[in-house]
């Protein structure tokens, strides 16, 4: 399996695509944000402290976490899997915060609504606008197979441990809380969003 980028991430920096059925490109968009959830800190807390941490499962049961599972941590999930990897949502609520355990209102995987494709994390560790500004890229595809627009409205980053899990949310934001235009992103039938988390370091 392939870890988790542990790094002291800033701000995280969100990139969208939406191409047509033909391939062409539509639209695009860029988000800002920095909502890391508690489980992420008590990552942080297990490479730094090499101390066994409880995190917490999307039913908000504590799951122990030892410091061998570094290894077992994986975002890179596999086609037709919207139990961790990035997934998605439509809730239109505001007040994230770093407790919350899964997406408010998710939307699911379907082969006649929203397909989902791999996850996939890039091993380059990229030079920013500034020699001092880092980053990596996680992304992912996701098609609308049906017949009408599907709105994403909330991001989330969920990793799994092992192989059976648990499955645990480190990253949440809204959309309708980060000032984007529409508050929202469309996928209209046949369209294709292209997602991509960009964690960034500043020093």
């Amino acid at each position: 399996m392939s870890a988790l980028p542990l790094i002291g991430a800033n701000k995280i920096v969100h990139k969208f695509i939406i191409y047509d059925k033909y391939g062409r490109v539509k639209r695009r968009g860029e988000v800002i944000s920095n909502s890391w959830t508690e489980n992420y800190t008590r990552l942080q807390k297990i490479l730094f402290v090499h101390q066994t941490v409880q995190l917490y499962d999307k039913d908000g049961s504590g799951q122990p976490v030892y410091t061998d599972y570094l290894d077992d941590i994986n975002v890179k999930a596999p086609e037709g899997s919207d139990t961790y990897g990035i997934i998605v949502g439509d809730s239109t609520q505001t007040d994230i915060n770093t407790k919350i355990r899964w997406l408010a209102s998710q939307i699911p995987h379907s082969d006649t609504g929203l397909y989902y494709y791999d996850t996939l994390v890039e091993t380059t560790i990229h030079e920013g606008s500034s020699p001092n500004e880092r980053y990596f890229i996680i992304r992912r595809d996701f098609k609308n197979m049906g017949t009408a627009s599907i709105y994403v409205r909330e991001v989330g980053l969920a990793i799994l441990i092992g192989t059976l899990g648990p499955f645990l949310l480190v990253y949440d934001t809204t959309l309708s809380a980060k000032g984007v235009e529409t508050n929202y992103v469309e996928i209209r039938s046949g369209e294709t969003l292209r997602w991509m988390i960009m964690p960034k370091t500043i020093t």
